[in-house]
């Protein structure tokens, strides 16, 4: 096929090159609707495409939204981004997702690609904070349109839009008190470089705990996935707990695994988690242990939908604003018992 161009089509459609590049980037401009659709059946019948990268240089803008979190697999931040994506799309923007894996390099490398000038604005999940402060600090300096999703960074001014991690925490932790468990360990993984998520459920815990008068009792583990962690040894070396406070709904199925194993009585302990969880295929128990634990699992969801949509108007108006707009928003969980 003859290769084609803005000057073809012009020469073509006898017009002009400037109201056909206008035409082409569906620019807000007057033109007559016959001379318009000759123009795009003119580009049509060649199969043009616009190099948007060039238009975007030129203008200085891509419609693109890069999205920055440290998991893409399963859960949480699976949900995010399709959501993301999603509304992005009805909001006229593209999205990029930039995967840390959990890795500092890679983190690192995913923030300096803001230098690239390939995206208008940066939906940031930071998993390695300290690490990346100074890259981050640099993006505000740049004036790079920045908010925080699920976490934010101390020291940062940029809203932030997540669930209440805090009161999240102190209504799970409150609603096991409720049920009469005053032996309630919050289990964490401390591979997870800390962050304000993290914190802030365990600060919830400990609130729920003391005003009850009840001592914090935080139990950290380390995981290693299918190479397995050091849960069992851990729980091993205390007495079997009332109620396990799970930092994530992720690590659930294998805790039960630890619990199964230890031979604790699964059916009389209370477990609270954030999010919800997937019970592998090599899980043969899992309905009988279900069946005991009927009742026994009360679940915070997040809402990632309501969190993805504000997180994209929030970037939104701060990128049409040229400078950080609001604090940010929290976003209602569902409670859900199981």
């Amino acid at each position: 096929m003859e290769k084609i161009d803005m000057k073809k089509i012009a020469q073509e459609a006898n017009v002009s090159m400037t109201l056909v590049s206008q035409v082409l980037n569906n620019r807000n401009i007057r033109v007559a609707e016959a001379t318009r659709r000759r123009i795009l059946d003119v580009a049509s019948r060649y199969q043009y495409v616009p190099n948007r990268l060039a238009a975007a240089l030129k203008l200085k803008r891509t419609n693109t939204i890069a999205i920055l979190v440290p998991f893409t697999s399963v859960g949480f931040f699976s949900e995010l981004i399709y959501h993301i994506e999603s509304y992005a799309l009805d909001r006229g923007y593209n999205t990029l997702v930039l995967n840390t894996f959990g890795d500092k390099k890679k983190e690192e490398n995913a923030l300096q690609f803001y230098r690239s000038q390939l995206a208008d604005g940066f939906l940031v999940a930071a998993q390695n904070v300290e690490t990346n402060r100074i890259i981050l600090s640099q993006m505000k300096s740049d004036s790079i349109p920045l908010v925080f999703i699920d976490r934010f960074v101390d020291g940062i001014e940029a809203p932030t839009v997540s669930s209440d991690h805090v009161e999240t925490a102190y209504e799970l932790c409150r609603k096991l008190i409720d049920k009469g468990k005053k032996d309630i360990v919050f289990i964490r993984r401390v591979d997870d470089p800390e962050n304000s998520t993290l914190r802030g459920r365990v600060a919830g815990y400990a609130r729920a705990m003391e005003s009850a008068g009840l001592a914090p009792d935080v139990l950290d583990f380390h995981f290693e996935g299918d190479e397995g962690s050091d849960l069992l040894e851990r729980l091993a070396s205390r007495p079997a707990p009332e109620a396990v406070f799970l930092h994530s709904g992720f690590y659930m199925p294998h805790l039960l695994k630890t619990c199964e194993r230890l031979g604790y009585g699964i059916g009389a302990i209370d477990f609270g988690t954030v999010d919800g969880f997937l019970i592998p295929f090599d899980f043969s128990r899992a309905g009988e242990l279900f069946e005991m634990m009927r009742g026994n699992i009360t679940v915070a969801v997040q809402d990632t939908r309501g969190i993805a949509r504000r997180a994209v108007d929030a970037l939104i108006e701060t990128m049409e604003a040229g400078s950080s707009v609001g604090p940010g928003s929290f976003i209602p969980v569902e409670w859900k018992e199981l």
